[in-house]
């Protein structure tokens, strides 16, 4: 595979999409396809979405319920003993969950600040356990809400006061993590959650709890705090409910899926001449196709000289383009693609005479999806055909109107994905609440299944479906 020119390199580095340029070469006529001068106009008509970037001035905030659940990880928790070495590098301010109120600290990433301010609540709740209640909820929003990396741990045993001022819960069979999650997601963000059991003494009896440990972060960052300390306790995770000692791990991403080539050449390098050029500084590639169309029509899309399937030909034709692969991610895997192609000549002819770029008054595009057929395998192999629809009226510009070449474009989109399963189990809880005591408490295990089957969240919408595009210039039909 050869390197690209460094010209063409600089043009694209500030690219928004993953692409394909197939350049096949022509006859010299009045007007010519320029891509290369033209990769400006080119690249600001494509669109990858992609997250703003969090604040890492003050560090990541960390909240924290004082309740039983922090004092007992602080005594007897190796899981929280070993992310706890660890947090001052990166907590910037730190902020008690008390009942409704939440009393916070600024630590400024400073070792003795942040282990001071633990230590004291620590002997606060242990001593007296003021706070018979946690806002959860309210604290999950404001991380949810910010721009900062967060962290919470907690047991997700939500109580707050009704309309009244009573007290009123836990909820744990209400899914309330749901929107916050959700719209931590719809930023592009990643959610780490591990779960630690725990026992704790309620009404003169030991009941197994949970312990969460809750990462919010951006999965772009050089170093997010779940990375760190996340990699720390690696060792005690494990699959399946975990038991006293051990931790079970989900994280919710919907923006690491995508597409990438595998082979250095394709199927279709025995009958045309391809050289693949990789672009150094995006995820694509260009592709020098030396063939006319004759060629391609006969060799490649096997058609006789009445555009039909060729009688005597036992394989088929070929794909245009192969070698690529379509990459699944942590919580959704790609089950369907779709496309959409046009050509987009007109605005990058240039006359070769006057060597300027033509205005045109219209800028008009030809819908060209139906002279394309994207397939994947059960490999998640990706082969993009040509139908003999390219062949026919208003899809390629012709050299009877002086032009040479065409400019394509083909979007390759995720159209349906599937939801990866995780371990309901570990993320439950027998209740302790009076009316739904010994049942599963299944506000997180919800809260998850909500957020990744939620039709903002799912790959398929419109912001996050785009996998690649492909850019064909191609010679002129005769």
């Amino acid at each position: 595979m050869k390197k690209f020119d460094s010209k063409v390199i600089n043009l694209i580095k500030g690219c928004l999409f993953s692409g394909i340029l197939l350049f096949l070469t022509g006859c010299t006529l009045n007007y010519e396809i320029d891509a290369e001068n033209n990769l400006p106009l080119l690249i600001g008509r494509t669109k990858q979405w992609h997250p703003d970037a969090l604040d890492q001035s003050n560090g990541a905030i960390m909240y924290v319920d004082a309740s039983t659940v922090f004092s007992d990880a602080e005594r007897y928790s190796d899981i929280y003993k070993t992310m706890k070495s660890q947090m001052y590098q990166y907590i910037g301010t730190l902020v008690f969950i008390k009942g409704q109120e939440f009393e916070a600290t600024e630590c400024n990433r400073q070792k003795q600040a942040l282990f001071n301010a633990l230590e004291n609540m620590r002997a606060i709740v242990e001593n007296s356990d003021p706070f018979n209640f946690a806002n959860i909820q309210k604290a999950v929003e404001n991380i949810c809400d910010g721009n900062r990396q967060g962290m919470i741990i907690t047991d997700f045993e939500f109580y707050a006061p009704d309309a009244f001022g009573r007290i009123q819960g836990p909820h744990d069979m209400d899914p309330y993590l749901s929107e916050s999650f959700i719209k931590w997601l719809n930023k592009g963000y990643q959610i780490d959650i591990l779960t630690e059991p725990y026992y704790e003494k309620y009404n003169r009896k030991d009941y197994l709890k949970k312990r969460f440990y809750v990462f919010f972060t951006d999965p772009d960052d050089e170093a997010p705090i779940s990375a760190t300390m996340i990699g720390q306790v690696r060792k005690y995770v494990v699959n399946g409910d975990p038991t006293i000692g051990h931790c079970n791990l989900v994280t919710l991403r919907n923006t690491d899926l995508g597409m990438s080539r595998v082979n250095e050449s394709n199927s279709c390098d025995s009958v045309i001449s391809i050289t693949i050029y990789p672009l150094e500084s995006c995820p694509g590639e260009l592709n020098a196709i030396d063939a006319t169309w004759e060629d391609i029509k006969q060799y490649v899309m096997k058609l006789d000289k009445y555009n039909k399937p060729m009688k005597d030909d036992e394989e088929g034709p070929l794909p245009l383009i192969d070698g690529l692969v379509v990459n699944n991610g942590i919580n959704y895997s790609v089950s369907n693609l779709s496309w959409h192609a046009t050509n987009i000549s007109k605005p990058f002819m240039v006359e070769q005479e006057k060597e300027d770029s033509l205005t045109f008054e219209t800028m008009e595009e030809w819908d060209l999806t139906d002279a394309f057929m994207v397939e994947m395998n059960e490999n998640n192999e990706v082969s993009v055909y040509l139908t003999p629809k390219i062949l026919t009226s208003k899809h390629l510009y012709g050299e009877k109107e002086g032009f040479r070449g065409n400019l394509i474009r083909l979007d390759i989109d995720i159209d349906q994905c599937t939801v990866h399963e995780f371990d309901e189990a570990a993320f439950q809880w027998k209740s302790l609440g009076n009316n739904y005591q010994g049942r599963d408490a299944v506000c997180v295990s919800l809260s998850i299944d909500n957020a990744l089957k939620d039709i903002s969240v799912v790959p398929s919408t419109m912001d996050r479906k785009h996998l690649y595009t492909v850019f064909i210039q191609t010679q002129s039909i005769e």
